[in-house]
């Protein structure tokens, strides 16, 4: 009888854990953005109807929402399918979003002018290379290595960043 609960809930547990370790180890868990964060962070990157705007571990696709109205196409792109499935869901009747699901790192962010990023400290070591030249990057939390910073808000913990290559040659 007890067998008959304890084998199911140690299942349950091994994957909840999998899951856990696996979106980790990908780039982020899942943790929400402060709704203040998330404003200003679109006000920082400064969105207009011609933008293409990415956001990269677009986790349920609230951001994705948000910017929508302000740009010509959002796209978000998801590693976890559970929160890829969410976000595709809740963006399904969006004309000008597209989620994605995959790996941001083997991705191309094509036309991207204007991108998203809430991921690890380490995640962001890995994108810079990604990123198209030019392009404005806020990132919740951690800057970006590689780009250089442009503005930065303490109090809601935003970066505001650009690749420049130009900049990059520079440094030393």
């Amino acid at each position: 009888m007890l067998i008959d609960i304890l084998i199911p809930a140690l299942i349950i547990s091994l994957v909840l854990f999998l899951w856990i370790a696996y979106t980790r180890f990908s780039g982020a868990e899942f943790v929400k953005m402060p709704r203040e964060a998330r404003k200003k962070m679109l006000r920082m990157l400064k969105l207009n109807k011609g933008d293409v705007f990415y956001d990269l571990g677009c986790g349920d696709g609230q951001l994705l929402m948000e910017a929508s109205p302000k740009v010509r196409k959002a796209v978000g792109i998801e590693i976890d399918l559970i929160r890829f499935l969410i976000a595709k869901a809740r963006t399904r009747k969006m004309k000008n979003v597209e989620v994605i699901f995959g790996d941001m790192r083997k991705r191309k962010l094509n036309g991207a002018g204007k991108v998203a990023v809430f991921l690890s400290k380490e995640a962001n070591e890995k994108i810079s290379g990604k990123i198209p030249e030019k392009a404005l990057v806020a990132s919740y939390k951690w800057p970006v290595s590689g780009l250089r910073l442009m503005k930065r808000d303490r109090k809601n913990r935003i970066y505001l960043l650009i690749n420049n290559k130009a900049f990059k040659q520079q440094a030393p």
